[in-house]
């Protein structure tokens, strides 16, 4: 069973608690959480549910979170509009959506897709994004954003039948 890494986890918690406790003293909150995927997918069942259960379990469940998946109240390209008009309280920011509002951000995440592997990039992508890059913080700060965490997505391959594709020069004159 795959969990969350426990500093991950901590960093994660230390930042939400510290939101909810800029909040009225002891009230109990409902976040409302927007994702564009699916309810099944591993940033849900590995990442964002049980993060939400452990900030819900420190907090002795004066903090809970309704997670809203499949876009059932923002898409990607509607989820940092959710939460500038509060239809969200967080969610699932995919910054290629939306470069006009989060331009460095969105160039950070092209930059990620060059790489190799996965989770080398998004250690790196998420120190850059939380430690190193203020223009990248500022982008969010812009739209009354504060990101947590980022993860670079895996590399995509082509799935064929009959032909092998393994570079740019073997796709010319195919229909993809």
């Amino acid at each position: 069973m795959s969990r969350v890494p426990g500093r991950f986890a901590s960093a994660l918690s230390v930042a939400v608690l510290a939101a909810f406790l800029a909040g009225p003293a002891h009230a109990e909150r409902k976040l409302v959480y927007a994702s564009a995927v699916g309810a099944k997918h591993p940033v849900h069942t590995t990442g964002v549910e049980p993060f939400f259960a452990k900030v819900q379990a420190e907090t002795g469940g004066s903090l809970s979170f309704e997670l809203f998946p499949g876009g059932t109240i923002a898409g990607g390209k509607q989820t940092l509009a959710a939460i500038g008009n509060g239809t969200a309280d967080m969610g699932l920011l995919a910054d290629i959506y939306t470069p006009n509002d989060l331009p460095v951000s969105a160039m950070l995440s092209d930059l990620a897709a060059l790489g190799k592997d996965a989770r080398v990039m998004t250690g790196a992508v998420n120190q850059t994004l939380l430690l190193d890059c203020s223009a990248c913080k500022q982008d969010y700060l812009e739209d009354g954003v504060l990101p947590l965490a980022s993860y670079s997505l895996t590399p995509y391959y082509f799935m064929c039948a009959k032909v092998q594709i393994k570079s740019a020069a073997d796709v010319a004159g195919k229909k993809v």
